[in-house]
């Protein structure tokens, strides 16, 4: 899918197109992805920042080829876009809270080595050398 040709539905037919995905319809789905994904573009962007529209781009994706596969299970969903914009969120909080610990784990450790660089540093331009 890509999203080439976006569009806009009316709520009308974005309920119609829910309708038919709940059957299984490629037709409706791949409707539903041109209608939301400028806006789930720019809302992963928002929660992962703009170097990340690759990654965005890709949950997306997964998303939607998720709900191809398991189009039943959306069946009971109330509001289907709260449903899409939570799934995404979900998704990219998942991915990016692992890499966002990581990152602060490493720079925590950088801070806390820095002043052990800089004192054998210090110790090596007067000569010590520890013993190895």
């Amino acid at each position: 899918m890509t999203h080439k040709g976006t569009y806009h539905l009316s709520k009308e037919a974005l309920a119609e197109y829910v309708l038919l995905l709940h059957s299984g319809d490629s037709f409706a789905l791949e409707g539903l992805y041109r209608h939301y994904v400028p806006r789930m573009q720019a809302y992963g962007i928002s929660i992962c920042g703009p170097d990340h529209k690759e990654e965005v781009s890709d949950a997306i994706q997964e998303l939607f080829l998720w709900l191809a596969r398991h189009y039943n299970k959306a069946a009971g969903v109330q509001n289907f876009e709260a449903y899409l914009f939570s799934a995404l969120r979900r998704n990219l909080q998942h991915r990016f809270g692992v890499v966002q610990h990581d990152k602060t784990l490493l720079e925590r450790y950088l801070q806390l080595t820095e002043p052990i660089k800089r004192g054998l540093s210090a110790l090596r331009r007067t000569g010590y050398h520890p013993q190895r």
